[in-house]
C-alpha cells in the first residue's frame, strides 16, 4: 500500500508563502487545517445561522486551508482565512461546499482569499467576491512576496 501525502508540493508552497510574510512570530501564526465551525464559532453562535443549509453545513467536517491568528493574553483570535484552489475545486460538488464555506465567513465578518496555481509556481490571490487576481508571485522564485505583504496587511 502506498501511502497518500498529506499536502500537495503547491499547498506546500503556500503554507510556506504565508508563514515567510509574518514579521511578528510572537503574536501571528499560520495554523492549516483548521475546522471551520471552530472559526465561525468565535463570531457567530449557530442558532444566529438563519439558513437551513447553512447551518447544516456548519456542523460538516469542512476546514480551512490556512488560517492567519493573532496570539494575545486573550486567547487565540482568528485574523484572515485562505483556501488554495486547484483543480478539485472546479467540480460542481466542490464549488458548491465552496459557497457554503464562503457564506458561513461572511457571516462571521472573516476575511476569507483564494489561492490559485495558474501555471506552476505562479500563484494568484482571489477575494470570493471577485474573479480578478488581486495579486501574482511566483512562489519558487519569491517574486511578489513584498506586495504579497503589503496587500493583506492592508485588507486585514
Amino acid at each position: 500500500m502506498t501511502a497518500k501525502s498529506l499536502m500537495t508540493q503547491s499547498q506546500l508552497a503556500v503554507q510556506e508563502l504565508l508563514e515567510g510574510l509574518i514579521e511578528d512570530k510572537s503574536n501571528l501564526v499560520i495554523l492549516p487545517e483548521l475546522g471551520l465551525s471552530r472559526v465561525v464559532a468565535q463570531v457567530i453562535s449557530v442558532e444566529s445561522v438563519a439558513n437551513a443549509e447553512l447551518r447544516d453545513f456548519y456542523f460538516s467536517c469542512s476546514t480551512i486551508d490556512y488560517s492567519l491568528v493573532q496570539r494575545s493574553q486573550l486567547g487565540i483570535f482568528v485574523k484572515a482565512c485562505f483556501e488554495y484552489q486547484g483543480i478539485y475545486h472546479d467540480t460542481a460538488v466542490q464549488q458548491l461546499r465552496d459557497r457554503k464555506k464562503a457564506a458561513l465567513l461572511r457571516l462571521a465578518k472573516m476575511p476569507l482569499f483564494y489561492f490559485r496555481e495558474p501555471a506552476k509556481g505562479y500563484l494568484c490571490l482571489y477575494s470570493p467576491n471577485s474573479s480578478e487576481c488581486l495579486w501574482e508571485g511566483n512562489v519558487y522564485r519569491g517574486t511578489g512576496r513584498i506586495e504579497l505583504q503589503t496587500l493583506l496587511l492592508s485588507l486585514i
